[in-house]
Formats: C-alpha cells, structure tokens, sequence
C-alpha cells in the first residue's frame, strides 16, 4: 500500500498547491511580490522530487506486478468462463480475480489523478494574478507552469504508462485472452 499512499498524498500537495495559486491576486494575497512566490516554486519543487524519488521506487515493481496480475487474471477469468468449477471454487475464483483487480486499480488511478491534478497545476498557475505582477514574479509563475506541464508519466519497467487506462488495457487484454482459449476448448 506504500505507492497509492505516497500518490494520495502527492494529489492532495499538488490540489493545495493549486488552490493557494488561484488565491494570488485575490482576497488575503492582494500584492504579491517575488518573495511571497518563492515559497510555491520550492513547494512546488519538493512535489517534483519525491515524485520522481516514488518515480524510480514503484517503476521496476510495478510492472512485475503488472505483469503478474495480467497473467493471473487471464488464467482465473479462463477457469471462471470454463464452467467447469463447482460453486464454492467459482465463488473463490471470482473473489480472487476482484482482489488481483483492486490490488492494480488504487495506483492506476492516483497516478492517472496526479497527471490531472498536474494539469490543473498549470491551469491554476495561469489563472493567477500574474500578468499585473513584476518581471521575476511572472518568470516564476512560468516557471511553476512549464514543470507542470511537462510532469512525465511514471512508466511500469520503463514500458508501460502507469494509469487508468492501462487498467482498462489489462482488463480487456484478460478478457480477450480468456474468450480466446475458451474458444478454442
């Protein structure tokens, strides 16, 4: 559980981050000079790294993960379409094809939000008070944007895009696999 831990809270940095963006120029942040930036561009700065420390940790374990739960669901979503289990067995097989599920959905889905939450990073970073504000004050709101923007995906063994979509790709990869078999028997 230590990767969707460290992506739920990397969202949740990245959402106040965002928020206290949006707040320049507005309200308590009314005049907002290069010092009281800097203290984003640094918070923003820690995001990127222990992104990219999770980055180097989850890569080569996740796509052995990956890679085993997709073999795994082939073969119970197979044993499941064979019709040849009593009920108790089904009932266990399909248990255990939702728990191979949800053991890869949680950080398929908060990877897939930090890249959102990154966008959004970027959007907030504009819809900032920033054109009214000196020159080195835009420059490090440019600065917060284009590092945002360019937030690479994590890739499980440097292949696969770790993300929602790639969840859906081994679910239906699974299925297809199993109803091929299932044919051919």
């Amino acid at each position: 559980m230590y990767p969707p831990i460290c992506f739920l809270l990397l969202n949740a940095h990245l959402k106040i981050l965002s928020q206290q963006l949006l707040r320049i120029g507005a309200g308590d942040l009314e005049c907002p000079t290069q010092s009281s930036i800097a203290p984003f561009v640094e918070y923003h700065i820690a995001i990127l790294k222990i992104y990219e420390i999770l980055d180097a940790t989850v890569s080569k374990m996740f796509f052995v993960e990956l890679l085993i739960a997709s073999i795994l669901l082939c073969i119970s979503t197979t044993s499941v379409l064979s019709n040849s289990m009593e009920l108790s067995e089904l009932m266990f097989t399909v248990a255990f094809t939702f728990a191979l599920m949800f053991q890869i959905l949680p950080i398929c889905v908060l990877a897939h939000q930090f890249q959102s939450f990154s966008e959004n990073l970027a959007d907030a970073a504009y819809g900032s008070n920033w054109p009214d504000q000196d020159r080195a004050f835009r420059h490090s709101i440019l600065l917060i944007m284009h590092r945002s923007q360019n937030c690479k995906l994590i890739l499980a063994g440097g292949i696969v895009p770790i993300n929602l979509p790639t969840f859906l790709t081994i679910l239906r990869c699974a299925y297809s696999f199993s109803a091929i078999y299932s044919m051919m028997n």
